[in-house]
């Protein structure tokens, strides 16, 4: 898309002070969210104590999970430390203040990003919109775990490979590995990240025509390699423990039609946990229990259960504290759950377009004058993208039970999903400018649910204010 194409200058008044406004309501129920809470999805805070404590060495043998690698572990520590608190409560606040600072962090650089595409402006707005205001995303910044140091130094990483694919310079190259090496070394799941980075660097090096910059992307191919096998012990990754905790299915038949239970189900067949979307179940009750029965339907739907997580912040009951049956946030549940279609939509339709573009860019590998460096750019999002779907396909296969099913395991890749939403968003809205008022119905939609997305987060901390 040219810097002429009318899309680039399309009328969107006020865009930078309703971006700027966005982002200090995300700040707001961020910090919020940070102040009042006191539980996280699984404990952290022990790993932390521990390190307050002079252990080091943790492995699963001494703590639930301390199998996680320990860079974001050590830096709570330190800002415990540095500001003298003594406390559990000042120390899980501070620690998930923390978290809020990187989760801004995350914000600013998918802006960025967002920013500097060629769609329309006010598609751009409302992309950033629902990133920033994403019940999930503003759930795990303002709890204590690992989660949003990972999800911020992988959207670093994307954000650099993305400009360095674009615009190779030495500057680029080590900012690309400082924040891979972050990222390996805060949790397990950023790995989908510097896979992708293998797979692009090494096409890219492969089909470049310049000497100097085939060398450059080969380098960087060889330095990430060697990134990661230097990140895990450092990291202190607990490979062992882990292999024996994330393979509750390990032995157990997963069978196409016929339903097994393992755990908590989960996972039962591959048509029940893979092919399935119960959004009429979600609707009817949109919650599930954390029993080893099952109680609702949708618990068993992978799908199901990433799109509920996205939506609603309270879908899971847990951590306990967050457990509520109130009419009121039920209602603005079940209404996410509906509107939330058509972001869906947008993001199903750009992932398709992604896949179009790096197949027409495949084709044309080898022939003199391409692939550009958009094409590099855009497989690599798409590596990042497909990588965590096949991810959380692996994972909640090996650990059958319904924990497994969690999109904050898929949130270290919210930059290149939040573009193919933005080009999904473009493409569908253009072609619907042939019926009248669909781009007004469009915005009115995208409207209600940011205010309903932000109206679930206020009654969560409303709720955890009260407790």
């Amino acid at each position: 898309m040219s810097d002429g194409d009318p899309r680039m200058h399309s009328p969107f008044r006020f865009y930078w002070q309703t971006v700027f406004l966005v982002f200090v309501v995300a700040a707001g129920l961020r910090v919020s969210l940070a102040v009042f809470n006191r539980e996280a999805n699984d404990n952290h805070y022990e790993v932390v104590n521990l390190i307050l404590e002079g252990r080091r060495g943790l492995t699963m043998a001494d703590c639930h999970e301390c199998f996680h690698p320990k860079l974001f572990y050590y830096t709570c520590a330190a800002v415990v430390r540095t500001l003298g608190l003594t406390t559990e409560s000042s120390r899980i606040v501070a620690g998930q203040l923390l978290n809020t600072v990187a989760g801004l962090a995350t914000l600013g650089m998918v802006f960025l990003a967002l920013n500097a595409s060629a769609f329309e402006l006010s598609w751009r707005f409302w992309t950033f919109a629902l990133i920033a205001l994403n019940p999930r995303l503003i759930a795990i910044n303002g709890q204590l775990s690992n989660d949003s140091f990972a999800i911020l130094f992988a959207t670093a990483a994307i954000f650099f490979t993305l400009r360095l694919l674009q615009a190779p310079s030495l500057g680029l190259s080590v900012a690309v590995q400082f924040m891979l090496t972050c990222a390996l070394m805060t949790k397990g799941t950023t790995w989908v990240v510097a896979i992708a980075m293998l797979i692009v660097f090494f096409v890219r090096a492969l089909l470049e025509e310049s000497k100097q910059r085939s060398r450059l992307f080969a380098g960087m191919y060889v330095v990430t390699a060697l990134n990661g096998l230097v990140s895990i012990p450092l990291a202190g990754y607990d490979f062992e423990h882990y292999d024996v905790y994330a393979n509750m299915g390990r032995g157990q038949p997963l069978h196409v039609l016929e339903k097994t239970s393992v755990g908590r189900p989960g996972v039962q067949s591959i048509v029940d946990g893979y092919l399935t979307f119960r959004i009429v179940d979600l609707v009817r009750d949109p919650q599930i229990t954390n029993g080893v029965a099952i109680k609702q339907q949708h618990r068993t739907s992978v799908w199901t259960q990433l799109y509920a997580r996205a939506n609603f912040a309270q879908f899971e009951q847990h951590p306990p504290s967050w457990l509520t049956t109130v009419s009121n946030v039920m209602v603005i549940a079940r209404c996410s759950f509906v509107l939330g279609l058509l972001p869906l939509l947008f993001l199903l339709v750009g992932l398709a377009r992604g896949s179009l573009r790096s197949v027409s860019a495949w084709r044309r590998w080898g022939v003199p004058g391409g692939p550009l460096e958009n094409d590099f750019g855009s497989l690599f999002s798409l590596l990042v993208c497909l990588g965590y779907v096949a991810f959380i396909i692996k994972f909640t296969a090996d650990y059958r039970d319904f924990a497994a099913m969690k999109l904050i395991y898929m949130l270290p890749g919210v930059l290149p999903f939040a573009l193919a939403l933005l080009e999904g968003m473009q493409t569908v809205t253009e072609r619907l400018r042939q019926f009248k008022s669909a781009d007004r119905m469009v915005h009115c939609v995208l409207f209600c649910l940011v205010i309903l997305h932000g109206a679930g987060i206020v009654a969560l901390v409303k709720h955890l204010a009260e407790r």
